[in-house]
């Protein structure tokens, strides 16, 4: 009963307190991807995350989980990044995250000479005000913005480990 006492407030009160309503998710794209390290062990593929706030207040961003699959259905890498970054009001960031492919996991012994990939994440932001991230400490809400892209990375050459 206290829970739904909890909840009937919450709808009520929320939308008169600023930064409980309002406040747009940030915009999320993949810009590219390339080859950024080599080892006996496997490769590391780094992605650029461009973000932007659409809003006019700065928006705090918490985490990013994120997957990484081969078309082939080879490489598999899953990814957490705290992304503990604050966007400017209308501001634009971009950030890098990696995906580290094992040669093991893949049956190569060598970066193959061009890969297929998709992408797929979550990023969860705080919006601003004093109630919002209060309900976000308590995990009552935690908004989120979902992303993706897909695209063939050419390695041009960079096929042994050193190269």
């Amino acid at each position: 009963m206290r829970q739904i006492r909890i909840a009937w407030a919450l709808i009520v009160f929320c939308p008169l307190v600023s930064g409980c309503s309002g406040v747009s998710a940030p915009q999320v794209d993949i810009a590219g991807a390339w080859l950024s390290a080599v080892s006996d062990e496997g490769f590391v593929i780094d992605f650029a995350v461009n973000l932007a706030n659409p809003n006019n207040r700065p928006l705090q961003l918490s985490e990013m989980r994120y997957t990484v699959t081969a078309a082939d259905g080879g490489a598999v890498y899953h990814g957490r990044r705290s992304a503990e970054a604050t966007l400017s009001a209308a501001g634009r960031k971009t950030i890098l995250i990696p995906a580290v492919v094992l040669f093991d996991e893949t049956g190569a012994n060598q970066v193959p000479s061009a890969m297929t990939y998709s992408i797929r994440g979550e990023l969860w932001y705080l919006a601003p005000g004093a109630l919002a991230e209060t309900l976000f400490d308590a995990g009552v809400q935690k908004p989120s913005v979902s992303f993706g892209g897909e695209g063939t990375i050419h390695f041009e050459g960079k096929t042994a480990a050193g190269n």
